[in-house]
């Protein structure tokens, strides 16, 4: 290369400028930035500054925005995050979503920090006279939230529901000692309902009571705090009464639903149970009111170790459940005596999921076709519509069950494109009732008996989408 060339020399500095800038841009960004100014000079690096100022008793949180090349980008992108100050020192460096904890008489900050991969909760408060960021140990599973509940869900004016993600229960954090409380986990299993959303708490804290969904409980069940748990307590569907009014939280309706209708007591072992605060009128055949009228048969319960439940009824041994069943339901029911229904005789009740809510299953030993025909009879006698699937049936062989629901019931919902689709299918022999409580399907075994199943499962007013 000739260095002698004037021209040379004159390109140098110019070449250089550009490589260093292009080797800036590809690795991100090397400008020097802009010294920060302002009355948090301080506390800022070069390029960033303050979008907005908030104060929270002692504490200060800022607003920070700086700017960087991404990816090679030649213009710098804008990144923000919140930096919380006490007096004259910095606490937290970068966080998200500060809220100050409102309703109680200390000033506490809840706060999404950032940490080397991601961001966690932490609790941000004074103790002994200096600033406390402290980290909430929620476990990898991470916590179920939604707008406006980034930092869980209040529950009265100072403990805050964390519920987990995955497998129910959660924590509760409490305002006076700001220690978090880890809950059980609820039941979590493949065919049997996710049990977990947060009902109530016994007297002494000890035990949670768990329902299968927020907003349209249909089973409750009672876990202690070392684990141990109740037989499920299925209920009728229902959907607890918002009131903005006294509503803390989304949590509130069914918090105050499961306080008013239900009651809490100790069981023949010393252990916390549940019972309706209600005791309704035992009926005559309850295993057959729970698929002729849903909401009125399952005031009945058939938890063996439940007072308020129907007497008669045991759980079996799991090689007794794998005779009847050739596998081993997690909640299955035996009558101590023999039980008729539908013209056959019950063999085992079972509980398990279902379409909108939970249900009973029941194994009899009549055939379909008669436990059919049975059903429909006792429908029709009590004065109960109902839709049969093969009434669905087109010529060409598809489902259209939604004018025959329009006429049958007055739901405000829409359920007739879910019919259509579950008739769609069913398997050959299998029959479908709907009715104005559930959906059924019959459909034999290898045993010469029947499946009666609670397909879906809803209130009065139709069925509603659930959130668990």
């Amino acid at each position: 290369m000739n260095t002698d060339n004037p021209s040379f020399d004159r390109m140098r500095p110019h070449s250089l400028v550009y490589a260093t800038l292009l080797a800036c841009l590809a690795l991100g960004g090397c400008s020097p930035g802009t010294p920060p100014t302002g009355p948090y000079a301080k506390w800022l690096k070069r390029n960033e500054s303050v979008l907005g100022v908030k104060q929270e008793g002692p504490f200060t949180i800022l607003e920070v925005e700086w700017r960087s090349h991404i990816g090679g980008s030649l213009a710098p992108l804008p990144h923000s995050s919140q930096r919380v100050l006490w007096h004259d020192r910095e606490v937290v460096r970068s966080a998200r979503d500060i809220e100050r904890w409102t309703g109680i008489d200390r000033v506490v900050l809840l706060a999404d920090v950032a940490t080397e991969y991601s961001h966690e909760p932490h609790i941000i408060y004074e103790r002994a006279g200096g600033p406390v960021a402290e980290r909430l140990e929620v476990g990898q599973t991470g916590l179920q939230g939604e707008a406006g509940y980034g930092h869980g869900y209040p529950i009265d004016p100072h403990t805050r529901y964390l519920p987990k993600s995955m497998s129910g229960g959660g924590f509760l954090l409490d305002a006076r000692t700001l220690k978090l409380r880890e809950l059980p986990d609820g039941v979590r299993r493949n065919a049997t309902p996710t049990i977990g959303a947060l009902a109530g708490l016994s007297p002494d804290g000890k035990s949670v009571a768990y329902a299968d969904a927020r907003d349209s409980p249909s089973v409750l069940i009672v876990i202690d705090q070392d684990g141990q748990q109740r037989e499920p307590l299925p209920v009728p569907v229902g959907k607890p009464a918002a009131d903005r009014e006294r509503d803390l939280s989304p949590y509130s309706p069914l918090l105050r639903w499961f306080a008013a209708d239900y009651r809490w007591e100790k069981n023949a072992a010393g252990r916390w149970d549940i019972r309706p605060a209600v005791r309704h009128a035992a009926v005559a055949q309850p295993v057959e009111e729970l698929f002729l009228d849903a909401q009125a048969g399952y005031r009945t319960c058939f938890a063996s170790g439940n007072t308020a439940c129907a007497s008669g009824w045991r759980r079996p041994a799991e090689s007794e459940a794998q005779a009847i069943f050739d596998w081993s339901p997690a909640f299955a029911y035996v009558p101590e005596k023999p039980v008729q229904a539908f013209g056959g005789n019950v063999t085992a009740l079972w509980f398990r999921n279902a379409t909108f809510a939970s249900g009973y299953q029941l194994l009899s030993t009549a055939p379909p076709a008669a436990l059919a025909a049975e059903l429909a009879r006792r429908l029709a006698a009590r004065g109960i519509p109902f839709v049969r699937s093969e009434q669905c049936l087109q010529k060409n062989g598809r489902a259209n069950c939604t004018a025959l629901v329009k006429d049958k019931f007055a739901w405000q919902g829409q359920l007739g494109a879910y019919i259509d689709s579950t008739i769609g299918y069913i398997e050959p022999g299998t029959t479908l009732f709907v009715t104005p409580t559930a959906i059924l399907g019959i459909a034999g075994n290898d045993k010469g008996g029947s499946y009666l199943q609670t397909v879906a499962r809803y209130g009065s007013a139709g069925p509603v989408y659930r959130n668990e």
